[in-house]
């Protein structure tokens, strides 16, 4: 099976996908021998050793093989991205400019808009402030949104405060505020 993966790939490599592919073979080639000698042994701990020695080098035979497969197409693929493409691209031709620039002729300094004072400046629209997060303490349910403002759900219905140090204000006593 292992000489199978060698003849697919082809005859030209790097000399480490070859060294890859030996070593490879020469797992898969243990993990013959140490079946074979596991048949015989295999009542006793030495046999039982021989056989996991056996399935360990088998397998890792067979990834090596994968790793030395990898190693090909790796290289391959590295050949044709430093082959020079072939593709033919019909470029128009480039035309002549219309006039040629005048390099003696002074430079023309910007012009300032106009500035009309009827017209009010745009104001900003400001998006909808987004959720960030809801809780729920002291029996009250509170929303908190991203531009800092707080809604909180009371028996009395929803109100809304602009920040949580005027929330906190509305709630304390009249006594108690700063």
């Amino acid at each position: 099976m292992a000489s199978l993966s060698v003849v697919a790939i082809g005859a030209e490599g790097t000399a480490m996908s070859w060294l890859v592919f030996l070593f490879g073979l020469l797992l898969l080639a243990f993990a013959g021998v140490s079946a074979r000698g596991a048949l015989d042994l295999l009542p006793t701990e030495l046999g039982f050793f021989y056989a996991n020695a056996a399935a360990l080098a088998a397998c890792a035979g067979v990834i090596t093989l994968s790793i030395g497969a990898l190693i090909r197409r790796v290289d391959a693929l590295g050949k044709r991205m430093k082959a020079p493409q072939t593709t033919a691209v019909a470029t128009p031709p480039i035309e002549a400019a219309q006039s040629p620039i005048d390099v003696t002729a002074p430079a023309r300094e910007p012009q300032e808009e106009p500035v009309h004072e009827d017209v009010a400046p745009a104001e900003p629209v400001s998006a909808a402030p987004r959720l960030i997060g809801r809780r729920s303490a002291n029996g009250l349910d509170y929303a908190i949104y991203s531009d800092g403002s707080v809604e909180v759900n009371t028996p009395d219905g929803v109100r809304r405060y602009a920040s949580i140090a005027e929330l906190r204000g509305s709630l304390a006593p009249a006594g108690e505020a700063d």
